[in-house]
């Protein structure tokens, strides 16, 4: 519901789409509309980018785009707002729904590997990267949806099956990302 919008959302959508003339926005009201809601899988206060053409949608929500801190609201009673975040989450929606293109990274474990924090992966998700944990001690092959195989601070080194793998996967083409942790 547009009069019920945050303003700084309005407005950013607004300029968002007369940026080009393939984006066009429509504001619902979900109380006079509420099967709008059912039929795209939103909830109020959401975004639903869609495209004709490839049939995909995505929805955002407006607390992605206005992210607050709750944890503020322990120590202050009151929440603080830490960033806006339209242009990201807005740009990585139209990327997503106009592209037919699925980008899978397969990530490594069984070595002691580190876990990606939450903003690596959060810019994952805004790149349309899809994330699946791979373990190559139970199965030594690398699949072929795989367009980035990341091994993240391994502990222990590769087996001979596992190393052959690798060797298989970068001979064909294949990309691998090995980020090193602690050396000592």
């Amino acid at each position: 519901n547009k009069e019920e919008a945050d303003e700084r959302i309005v407005t950013f959508l607004s300029k968002y789409s007369a940026l080009s003339s393939k984006i066009s926005v429509e504001w619902i009201d979900p109380v006079l509309h509420p099967s709008a809601l059912t039929e795209n899988d939103a909830s109020e206060n959401s975004i639903v980018v869609s495209c004709q053409e490839t049939g995909k949608k995505k929805v955002v929500s407006f607390s992605d785009i206005i992210v607050t801190d709750m944890s503020s609201y322990y120590y202050t009673g009151s929440a603080s707002e830490t960033k806006f975040d339209g242009e990201g989450q807005l740009s990585s929606a139209v990327n997503y729904v106009t592209s037919d293109v699925v980008r899978k990274i397969y990530q490594t474990s069984g070595h002691g590997e580190t876990t990606l924090s939450s903003t690596i992966q959060d810019l994952m998700d805004k790149n349309n990267y899809t994330l699946s944990e791979l373990n190559l001690l139970m199965n030594p092959e690398i699949p072929e949806d795989c367009d980035l195989l990341l091994m993240y601070a391994p502990a222990k080194d590769l087996t001979e099956e596992e190393k052959a793998a690798v060797e298989t996967y970068l001979s064909g083409g294949g990309n691998v990302m090995i980020l090193l942790g602690d050396t000592n």
